[in-house]
Parts: structure tokens; sequence; C-alpha cells
């Protein structure tokens, strides 16, 4: 009990010091007043010559709160224009001068932008920091304008790593904020910007379903955006309109899309712009068997894709190229699109990625956490309060029912997070073991011989195999469950580049009971890898020549997955006190699933009968 009571203590504590960060002084500047703000706001849209005159006459005040907020107006000009270092530096110094003050407007919006450079700059650890210092300021002031802003950022920063439910979960966030405002170019922008959300995740899944949530929500914004004649609102609402028909086939309507989209045109489109516009164009022509065309509008989508560097582009204009130069009968062509989309591919997937989300993920659940405590906090204070006034003693019975409920709280929470990090401590050494640095490092040591034995086309061939299997672990590691037909996909790339290591010292075969649907037949992910790796590294590796079997079948409406090797058995291979650190983990691991899947996971491990070898049995249950 005294251990609980401590807790609680420290708990209380870090809260106070948590809330007190926040008990800031605030600074006030008389020259700031509401029609300032308006006008700046305005002249900036319109990129107007005044908002020069507002930034300087502001920065060149003795108040520091005066000569803040024309740091972080002058941030937002250089934003506008696309100049993010410049944006980065101003806001920086916008935050240093106001140091331990606090403005509304100053302090929230110079947050807000240091957290976007830094997402655009894929330091996410560092984006999600000052995005939540912006959203607790945000939530304490009356500024649902900014609020509204900072949960575009966090959805944006989300939407960076791929994290489509996240960044719904935050655009819908940002739109809900900016409701009350009835500012109708912030509503043109979140409508738009939830539509374009919607439009990717179905991009994702293929889900139908998102498309008419596409379309609803974009008529909605579009609605907002000819109020406003915004061009750059009016054009990403055309192309969301235009990708909805294209995919619906209903290429009539998305080549009436561009044709809306082309007199959007100006000096002033920006260049991601026009390669979609063309992108769809082209999509739209390809649909409608005008090869010709749409192999004209996809090289011009090309174009503008090369000229800002935007590998995501490029790599989808190949892929259009290739289906166009294909149907045209173009084949060179259509195979060098082919290649460069390929490659594009995997290497817009990089192992950095993984460490990037994952710190990500913490900090966001981290502030989570934090928040939760301090609205619990919030709530027994107010509730507190009301007991005191009604009558004295109550005070007395409330405040230790609400202690000894606080400590129970925590008592259980901390039970349950011990658990919880039990469960993640071995899901964690689950996944670092999955490759471990020495397969790496021998892996890229491989592809590097052939690239110094000026074998090029293998070279690439394992390369894009090795990237591929990066991306494979990168995901799944990430999903509950993936489709056996994933799960051995996986596991050919895997043996591919491990054969490559080990300059095919073995052979393998994949054995699938065409009773499987293996496409639609979900599984937890990963379970096989490491004991294929304990077959190449105990079983085969050591022989002149050995050979791995991975078969894959239906058993009572379960998988049975059997992994088996020729090599001299777990007797001889395994001597002494030898025990397979893999083998232990993956052993955790299916405890850990066991707790709570309906249908436990069996286990079998020993030597192959009337045969030499070690042959590993796993019953699974098969979700659909």
């Amino acid at each position: 009990m005294s251990k609980i009571i401590g807790i609680t203590c420290i708990s209380l504590i870090v809260l106070c010091t948590f809330t007190a960060s926040y008990a800031q002084q605030q600074c006030e500047c008389a020259a700031f007043t509401p029609l300032v703000r308006k006008n700046f706001e305005a002249a900036n849209r319109s990129r107007n010559q005044e908002v020069s005159t507002i930034v300087r006459e502001l920065k060149e005040m003795e108040n520091p709160c005066c000569k803040a907020i024309g740091l972080t107006m002058e941030s937002l000009v250089f934003l506008s224009k696309s100049d993010f270092l410049q944006s980065f530096k101003a806001a920086r110094a916008a935050r240093q001068l106001l140091g331990v003050r606090f403005h509304p407007y100053a302090s929230i919006e110079s947050n807000r932008l240091l957290g976007s450079y830094y997402s655009r700059q894929s330091v996410h650890d560092s984006s999600i920091y000052f995005f939540y210092q912006g959203l607790e300021l945000a939530r304490e002031v009356n500024e649902p304008h900014l609020l509204a802003k900072i949960y575009n950022g966090i959805a944006l920063d989300f939407l960076r790593q791929e994290q489509l439910d996240k960044g719904l979960e935050f655009t819908k966030k940002a739109l809900d904020a900016a409701i009350p405002t009835n500012d109708t170019l912030l509503l043109a922008q979140y409508f738009s910007d939830l539509g374009i959300v919607y439009w990717s995740v179905y991009d994702k899944n293929k889900n139908t379903a998102y498309l008419d949530s596409t379309r609803q929500t974009v008529q909605q914004a579009l609605r907002y955006a000819k109020v406003t004649q915004s061009n750059l609102s009016l054009t990403k609402n055309y192309l969301s309109l235009g990708s909805v028909a294209e995919a619906k086939r209903e290429f009539a309507k998305a080549l009436s899309y561009t044709d809306t989209l082309t007199k959007l045109v100006t000096s002033k489109t920006r260049p991601n712009a026009l390669a979609s516009i063309y992108m769809l164009r082209g999509a739209a022509y390809s649909g409608l068997g005008q090869h010709k065309n749409a192999i004209e509008n996809q090289e011009k989508a090309l174009g503008f894709a090369r000229q800002i560097k935007n590998s995501f582009l490029e790599k989808t204009t190949q892929k259009y190229l290739f289906e166009a130069y294909k149907a045209a009968g173009e084949t060179t062509k259509a195979l060098q699109a082919l290649e460069r989309n390929k490659f594009l591919s995997d290497s817009l997937v990089t192992v950095e990625n993984l460490e990037a989300i994952s710190r990500m993920e913490q900090k966001f659940n981290k502030k989570i956490n934090e928040q939760q405590i301090k609205e619990l906090s919030q709530t027994a204070s107010i509730q507190a309060l009301e007991i005191k006034q009604k009558n004295f003693w109550l005070v007395g019975v409330g405040v230790g029912a609400s202690l000894i409920a606080l400590i129970l709280f925590l008592y259980f929470r901390q039970r349950s997070l011990t658990q919880l990090q039990k469960a993640l401590a071995i899901e964690n050494k689950f996944l670092r073991f999955q490759l471990d640095p020495h397969f790496l490092s021998n892996a890229l040591v491989s592809i590097q011989r052939f690239m110094m034995d000026n074998n090029t086309t293998q070279a690439l061939s394992y390369l894009a195999k090795f990237s591929k299997l990066m991306r494979q672990l990168l995901e799944y590691s990430r999903e509950e469950y993936i489709t056996i037909e994933e799960e051995i996909d996986l596991l050919r790339n895997y043996l591919d580049i491990q054969k490559l290591r080990l300059k095919d010292k073995f052979e393998y075969e994949i054995h699938v009971d065409s009773k499987l649907a293996i496409s639609d037949s979900r599984i937890p992910p990963m379970l096989a890898q490491p004991f294929v790796e304990n077959a190449i590294e105990h079983g085969v590796g050591n022989r002149e020549h050995g050979k791995i079997t991975i078969s894959f079948s239906e058993q009572d409406d379960q998988l049975l997955l059997e992994i088996q090797d020729d090599g001299a058995g777990i007797s001889e291979a395994s001597p002494g006190d030898h025990k397979s650190l893999s083998t232990t983990i993956i052993k955790e691991r299916i405890a850990l699933l066991n707790k709570s899947g309906k249908k436990p996971i069996q286990l079998e491990i020993g030597n192959v009968l009337n045969g030499t070898g070690t042959r590993v049995a796993l019953t699974l249950p098969i979700y659909s």
C-alpha cells in the first residue's frame, strides 16, 4: 500500500508540474487589434504589399510582445512564398523573444509554424513536440481558428508517415474546430483536405464507400471554394472530383473536370498541381482509348513532377505511362516506364521511416495520456468544490472516496501498464530479432559484390528485393493480421536475400494447399520467419548444399504451417546447452497471442521422421 501511495504522490507532483508549465506571464500588444489581424490575413492571402508594412511596424516596436507578433507574421509571409527555412527562422525568433511570456496569437502560431517546419523535414519527434505545445495553449484560450490549424498540422504529420487512420481522425478534428468560425476560406480548405484524405484511404484499401465520401465532402468544399474564388482551392476540389470519376470509370466526366482545371491554370499555378492535372487528363484519355493523347498528357505530367523532384508524383505518372505505352504498342517505352516505376516504388520506403513512425506514435500516446490525467484531475476538482459548498462532512467523505478511487485507478492502471509493457517488450524483442545487423550488413555486401563485378542487372534485382523486404517488415509489423499470400511473399523475399548472402548454398520450396484461399485468409504476421532463419543458420547454413521446404495446408479449418530442413537435426545441430534465441522469443509471442485469441496456436519442434533434419509445425487459426 505504501508503494501505491508513493506512486500516487509522484503522479500528483508530475501533474502539478505539467499544469504549472502553462502558467506563463501573459503579455499584451495594444497595436495588435482584431482589425490589424484581419487586414494582415487578407493581405497575406492576396500577396498585397500592405502585408510588409504591417509586419515592419510591429517588428520595430519596443514592446517584445509586439515584436514577437511581427516575427510570427513574417514567418507566415515566408510560408506563403514556400520559403520554409526563413519561415522557420522567424518563428523560432518569435518563440525565443517571448521566453516565459505568453501571447495567444504569437505563442500558438509560432509553435504551430515550428511544428510544420519539422514535419516537412521528417523530424517527427520535434514536430509533434511543437504541435502539442501549441495545442495545449489553443485549448486554454478561445482561438478556434488556430486550434483548427494545429489539428490540420498534426493530421499532415501523420499523413506524411502514411498513417492514414490518424490522419483522417485529425483532419476531421480540424474541420470540427473550423465549423464554428464560419470562415468560408478555412471551411473550403478543410472540407477539401478531408476529401483528399478520404481519397487516400480509398486508394490504399480500394473500399468504394470512401469514393462516395470523397465526392460528397469535395462537393461541399466546392460550394465554399466558389464563394472564395480561390484558384488553389478550386483546383484541389476539381482534381479530387476528377480522380473519383476516373476511379469509377466515368472517363468522359473526368476529362470534363480536367477541361475546367486547365481554365484555372495561371502563371502562379504550382508544378505539382500541373503534374496532377495532366496526369488525370492522361488517365481519362487512356480510359477513352485515345492513347496518343494519353501519352502526350502523361509526358507533360512527368516533366512537371521531375521539375520539382517529386518522386511520388513521378512514380504514379510512370505507372500511367506504362499502361498508355503498352496500349499504344510502344513496348520498349512501356518497359522503361515500368522499370522506373518499380525503382521509385522501392526507393520511397526506407528503414529510417520505421524508427520515425515509432517515435512519433510514442510521443502522441504520451501526450494523450497526459491530457487524460489532466482532464481527470480537473473533473475531480470541480466535483470536490460542489460537494464542499453543500456540506463540509460530505467533503471529507467525498475526498476520501476520491482518494481511494484515485489510488485504485492508479493501481489498476499501473498493473495494466506493466502487463502492456511486458507484452510490448516481447513484441519489440521479436521485431528487433527479425533481421539482425549481421544479416543486413551481409546482404548489402553481397549486393555490393554484384556492383563491383559490374553485374548491374543482378544487383538491381536483389536491391529491389531488399527494398521490398524492408517495406514489408515496416508494414506487416504494425498489422494484427496479414493474408497468407502476404506471409508467403515476405518469406520468398527473405529466402532470396539469404540465398544471395550464402552464394546459393541452399534451395527452397514453398508448397501451398490448393484448398487455401490465401488472398482472403489472414494470420498473425511473421510467425514463420524466425524458424526459417533457424533452418538456414543451424540447419543448412554449414552444409555444401541444403534444402528448406515450407508448406501451407488446411487442417480442421486451421492452417498447418510446416518448415523442414535437411540438416543434422536438433540433437547434433544444437549440442550442449545451446538454445535458439529466436525460438525463445517466438514461444513468448505465441503465449501472448494465445491469451487474446479464441483458438490457441500450437507449436511442435522435432527431428524429421524417417530422414535427417529439423521439422517445425505451427497450427494457426485462420481469420477471414
